[in-house]
């Protein structure tokens, strides 16, 4: 028998905009706070990465 898992979505809202940025499954027993941490921690990473800024008509 499988252990039951729980899915969780995760959004960021700064303001008028929320974005879901990933998600949590956790495993029977599992403690949510390291989960979230790693979430957190490749949130981090990624907003540290190079990236062009574009204009909502799709023009850098």
């Amino acid at each position: 028998m499988t252990e039951p898992t729980l899915t969780l979505p995760v959004q960021l809202t700064d303001g008028d905009h929320t974005v879901e940025v990933g998600a949590l499954t956790l495993a029977a027993g599992e403690l949510v706070g390291p989960k979230l941490a790693a979430l957190f921690h490749e949130a981090a990473a990624a907003f540290e990465a190079p990236v062009e800024e574009v204009r909502p008509d799709g023009s850098p």
